[in-house]
């Protein structure tokens, strides 16, 4: 699944993070399920080797600016790391 495969989903859903069973850490529902995703554009893209609380390894930290139709603003960072099976990913958050 691609990164904005997976921001859809999670729009959709309205998860700001990723569940237990796609990263391994509790997940919680967001106050803007059920709504709309009218905007959303990548902000900027980093590399890492390390992350905090995280194995070391090949990492893509991935900023998007979004609007939803109850918050004008928010940023969406999606994490994803290399496997063995390609990239996926780990980390999903709203702010």
């Amino acid at each position: 699944m691609n990164v904005m495969s997976f921001l859809e989903l999670k729009a959709n859903t309205g998860q700001t993070q990723v569940a237990e069973h796609e990263r391994g850490a509790p997940g919680r529902r967001s106050a803007l399920a059920g709504r709309s995703l009218p905007e959303r554009s990548l902000d900027k893209t980093s590399y890492a080797t390390s992350l905090p609380g995280a194995p070391d390894g090949e990492y893509v930290v991935s900023l998007f600016k979004s609007s939803y139709d109850n918050k004008e603003s928010a940023i969406e960072t999606v994490t994803v790391t290399k496997s063995e099976d390609g990239w996926k990913v780990v980390g999903y958050f709203i702010k």
